[in-house]
């Protein structure tokens, strides 16, 4: 097969393409093996930093920035050492490096909003931290890159002590994951041999009953443990969680929520503080059953979103389209379709990339394969009926 050379600088920015490629080979690794390391004889998960870790470092990192505290975990030591800096900094001098960096890089406008934390969209996009941070000066670059890197190897190792850390594809996780109907085969013109491709439609629900928040809360220990209610309204209605404090952390907490379920991110304490207030469990049992029960089919921004139709962001249950099987050939034409179709279905961020996903089925069995959106399926098996026409034109 291919052999693939990566060739890279010590500069910060420029491992931005590197992670690109590396993300791409350990796609087609989970492609053809269910495994993102089968493609290549070389560990890519250095270069790949899109990851789910990897967007807990980055938000981590710019509340720690915000914060005026080092990351727990880190060295101001190693961080120097490896940005090769020019001098040895003390914290504060470094903590005001960064608070610059984030000012420079767009993350924060001003030192005025150093205070209320870095915004939502920004917090967790590592590709574009990557590719911002290449207009900083060289010595600023390296240092905010790798203070990033070890922020990541402290997240990495936290979940391996925990038993959590997974270097394979992502998994979908929620309540309840279930096939619809019989999987169909689709792209029949391509089929080579045994090997087609097949179109799996599951049905997830992520939410977690009032019985079962309940429980949770009851078996933890936590002096802060409990359920809580946001202090503003969204459109007239109040959002309710539960947060359980992490027992190797005093600022971190895993956060469940009625519509969503888990979080795969923890909530800072301060953040958590500052948007929601802890409320008695028997203040928060209707609240919470009204949010479980009306996102069963719509968006957490209720009837008067303007996006109804499309939007699903807070929906419990969600319709998730696997295409397993032989996917290699068809990868490019599946990826471009995306791109050129992506704004006027308005598809969400997480449709736009293609992503190889596994899931655990209800019944224990497990499935691999690309989440593609159910629209452009049809469409592609049409590209392809084409293509062949005018190639035997």
């Amino acid at each position: 097969g291919p052999i693939y050379k990566l060739v890279t600088t010590n500069l910060g920015g420029e491992r931005r393409f590197a992670a690109a490629v590396a993300k791409r080979l350990q796609s087609l690794g989970a492609l053809t093996k269910g495994d993102r390391r089968a493609a290549t004889g070389a560990d890519l998960s250095q270069f790949n930093f899109d990851t789910p870790y990897g967007r807990n470092a980055l938000r981590q990192m710019y509340s720690a920035i915000c914060e005026s505290r080092l990351f727990p975990g880190v060295a101001l030591s190693a961080v120097l050492t490896l940005a090769n800096a020019s001098k040895e900094y003390d914290l504060d001098e470094f903590i005001q490096i960064m608070q610059n960096c984030l000012m420079s890089i767009g993350v924060l406008i001003d030192a005025s909003m150093v205070a209320s934390g870095v915004k939502d969209k920004e917090a967790g996009d590592v590709s574009r931290f990557l590719n911002r941070i290449l207009g900083l000066s060289v010595e600023k670059q390296n240092l905010i890159f790798n203070y990033f890197c070890e922020c990541l190897h402290a997240v990495i190792e936290a979940a391996k002590r925990e038993g959590k850390y997974n270097q394979g594809v992502t998994d979908i996780q929620a309540t309840s994951i279930k096939i619809i109907g019989e999987p169909q085969e689709v792209f029949t013109e391509i089929r080579r041999g045994t090997v087609g491709t097949k179109h799996v439609k599951l049905l997830t629900d992520r939410g977690v009953s009032w019985e079962m928040a309940l429980n949770r809360k009851e078996q933890s220990k936590g002096k802060m443990d409990g359920f809580y209610c946001s202090k503003k309204e969204q459109k007239g209605i109040r959002l309710y969680l539960l947060a359980i404090q992490k027992e190797s952390s005093t600022h971190l907490f895993t956060i469940t929520r009625p519509n969503t379920g888990i979080s795969p991110f923890e909530e800072e304490k301060s953040n958590l503080l500052n948007k929601y207030i802890c409320i008695p469990s028997k203040d928060a049992e209707a609240g919470w059953k009204v949010q479980y029960e009306r996102t069963l089919d719509r968006c957490i921004h209720g009837i008067g979103c303007k996006r109804s139709k499309t939007c699903r962001v807070g929906c419990r249950t969600t319709e998730i389209h696997l295409l397993c099987g032989g996917i290699i050939p068809l990868l490019s034409l599946l990826e471009t379709t995306v791109a050129r179709r992506a704004n006027s279905l308005e598809l969400s961020k997480e449709l736009r990339s293609l992503r190889v996903v596994r899931v655990e089925l209800d019944n224990g069995h497990h499935l691999v394969g690309l989440r593609y959106p159910e629209p452009l399926i049809t469409e592609v098996s049409e590209l392809i009926r084409q293509q062949k026409l005018n190639a035997y034109a």
